[in-house]
């Protein structure tokens, strides 16, 4: 039994909340950086892209 169990929990539970602090603060900075960055792009490509199994053509 450590020497003394109220310092411990106390102790322990200081440093969850540290913890939980410190992963909302990264979790808010990673959506931060996510709404900056540009959304991708939606273009449409000029030639038809589509994959053949078969060996065929497109029209």
């Amino acid at each position: 039994m450590p020497d003394d169990p109220r310092g411990r929990l106390i102790q322990t539970a200081t440093r969850k909340m540290t913890d939980q602090i410190r992963g909302e603060i990264a979790r808010r900075r990673r959506e931060e950086v996510a709404a900056r960055q540009e959304p991708p792009s939606t273009d449409v490509p000029d030639s038809d892209d589509t994959l053949l199994l078969d060996g065929g053509v497109t029209t």
